[in-house]
């Protein structure tokens, strides 16, 4: 298929393109800069909402049509590639992401189900079905693959619940809202991870509810109110960030809220309309798995791209590394990010974290040089580290244990010499008191 028309420029070089806080900049480390995605098919244009993006690092980009079924796949830069077309077909592509680094899967919210893509963008497994019961779905919107647990988490819609499956679409269990005021189940558009919270977005009531992800408990309801601001008025999605922050796109106020891992309003980014080159009216949002965030204008339909800096990319992809169980790649990146930006307070917290379960392990098989570097590196990220200090102690007693328990033997086989020599010394200068 011919590429028609492909545009992509660079818009921003300074902090001027947007009204922001230097705080959002600061903490969420994107580049200064965007561009623009607009990508376009012969006698057509693109109709992306919600925005599905989903991105194998410095490889490919994969954005879904939702209204006209069909998935694209670009060169990170945007360049078309092609369209994929599975041979079941999608009747309503609305969310991507990742199982691994390389396979994708595909929520097709009016077929009901999710599609399972290889590397090689061939479908190669389904899972889901119509229908009320417990492992089928109706009219879901939005869903995330924990690596952690090997399952899916999915936003319900239609049947008004979180529902959880795993990899084969075998039942989990169900995160249900029901609302204080009304009574009634909550319907669920958009969702996110957070450390151990889910994150729901429930727009009806404008509200955004934590989960704990383990046992399914509600933990908080934020709303307006609860903010003491007028921020949720007409909440579009939410995504998850770097550093275990959740983006929250509110067009009704041209603004994106970034919230902690703990549901706390952390910044605001405001995007006020800029002739030819700001985003007027920011949407769907997504974050892809280097970092950077994509944001649909609802204004002119575009997809903006704020690209993350090297130490985000590098965050991201150790918090994924991580998270699949891939921990010595993941040591290295956070290294990475330390070395970009020794304050870094999540990778040193991870990293910290990686190094005292390898010490302790260490020191289990009696490995204790390694055990040893792995505490002094502990110690200077954090050097009033406690538990580091404490195993230190252990592991050089250890180390240095067979030369005090040497040095000990010589000590007490000195002592035992000097006091025999003292006894003859003493006797022989009483020579008399012994004859009688």
């Amino acid at each position: 298929m011919k590429i028609l028309a492909i545009s992509i420029f660079y818009l921003v070089s300074s902090l001027s393109a947007y009204e922001l806080d230097d705080g959002f900049f600061k903490e969420v480390h994107f580049e200064q800069t965007h561009r623009i995605l607009d990508i376009q098919t012969p006698g057509e244009e693109l109709e992306l909402d919600p925005l599905a993006v989903f991105s194998k690092p410095m490889e490919s980009l994969y954005i879904a049509d939702a209204k006209k079924n069909r998935i694209y796949k670009t060169t990170p830069e945007g360049e078309l590639l092609g369209i994929l077309n599975p041979p079941s077909g999608l009747k309503n592509p609305i969310a991507l992401t990742s199982l691994n680094s390389q396979d994708l899967a595909v929520l097709d919210g009016a077929g009901h189900r999710i599609l399972i893509f290889n590397e090689y963008d061939q479908e190669v497994g389904k899972i889901g079905s119509q229908g009320s019961e417990k492992n089928q779905l109706l009219y879901p919107k939005d869903f995330i693959y924990d690596s952690r647990t090997k399952s899916f988490l999915i936003a319900d819609y239609g049947n008004l619940r979180i529902l959880e499956l795993d990899r084969d679409g075998n039942f989990i269990k169900f995160f249900l809202y029901i609302n204080p005021k009304t009574l009634e189940k909550g319907a669920p558009i958009s969702l996110a991870l957070a450390g151990n919270n889910l994150f729901v977005l429930y727009p009806d009531y404008n509200e955004l509810v934590l989960f704990d992800r383990s046992s399914g408990d509600l933990k908080k309801i934020i709303s307006g109110a609860s903010l003491d601001e007028k921020l949720l008025i007409n909440p579009k999605m939410i995504a998850a960030g770097p550093g275990d922050s959740i983006f929250l796109s509110e067009p009704s106020l041209k603004s994106i809220l970034v919230f902690n891992s703990e549901g706390e309003l952390e910044d605001r980014l405001q995007l006020p309309w800029r002739p030819f080159f700001g985003i007027e009216k920011p949407g769907p949002i997504k974050v892809d798995s280097s970092g950077s965030l994509y944001i649909i204008d609802e204004k002119d339909r575009k997809v903006h791209r704020l690209a993350a800096r090297k130490e985000l990319q590098y965050l991201f992809e150790a918090d994924q590394k991580y998270s699949r169980g891939a921990v010595s790649n993941a040591l290295d990146l956070y290294e990475k990010v330390l070395e970009v930006n020794p304050q870094n307070s999540s990778a040193a917290r991870t990293l910290i974290k990686i190094l005292q379960v390898q010490s302790e392990r260490e020191l289990s098989l009696k490995d204790y040089d390694s055990a040893l570097k792995k505490l002094n590196r502990i110690l200077t990220i954090q050097p009033s580290n406690r538990n580091a200090l404490t195993i230190k102690r252990i592991v050089l007693w250890h180390r240095n244990k067979d030369w005090i328990e040497n040095l000990g033997l010589c000590l007490l086989s000195l002592l035992f010499l000097g006091l025999i020599f003292s006894i003859l010394l003493e006797r022989s200068r009483n020579p008399s008191q012994e004859a009688s």
